[in-house]
């Protein structure tokens, strides 16, 4: 379990940076004077919802099975979680959506545009700091009591 946890800290560390990497790329679309890089802003996003990201939810999974059947009460911060998930995967397509038509040559209403970039911003540093303030602290939590009941019992 302790390796699981460590693992999910190293992925969060490593998305803050490129969640930052992606903030610093969209500060040029907050400038209406300058033209953002809608292909690299689109890399990015897939970046965010692809092959690393659903290993990493499958492994939140896991963890949110175990603390529902160790930790019942924390239920419905688990369910708050999930459905933060969920709605950060349907800002990333739709913003995916707007990102592709804007690398076709579409006209995309840049505020909107920005709108949703900041949204997705915002999902994504929120389920990082809620996964790293209080998930990780109930399973370190239930850890430390799991292994004190087996020093006792031993």
């Amino acid at each position: 379990m302790q390796k699981l946890l460590q693992s999910f800290h190293h992925e969060h560390v490593a998305m803050q940076r490129l969640i930052n990497q992606f903030d610093q790329e969209v500060d040029l679309m907050r400038d209406d004077h300058s033209d953002p890089d809608y292909h690299l802003l689109l890399e990015m996003v897939r970046n965010f919802s692809g092959h690393a990201q659903h290993s990493h939810y499958r492994k939140e999974e896991k963890l949110h099975y175990a603390l529902r059947l160790s930790m019942p009460e924390i239920t419905p911060l688990l369910e708050r979680l999930e459905t933060q998930q969920s709605e950060q995967c349907q800002l990333g397509e739709e913003l995916a959506q707007m990102l592709e038509a804007a690398c076709s040559g579409h006209l995309v209403p840049r505020p909107k545009m920005l709108s949703l970039t900041e949204d997705f911003i915002k999902h994504l540093n929120d389920h990082i700091s809620d996964e790293e303030s209080q998930v990780i602290a109930f399973a370190e939590q239930w850890i430390d009591e799991s292994e004190l009941q087996k020093l006792q019992s031993g």
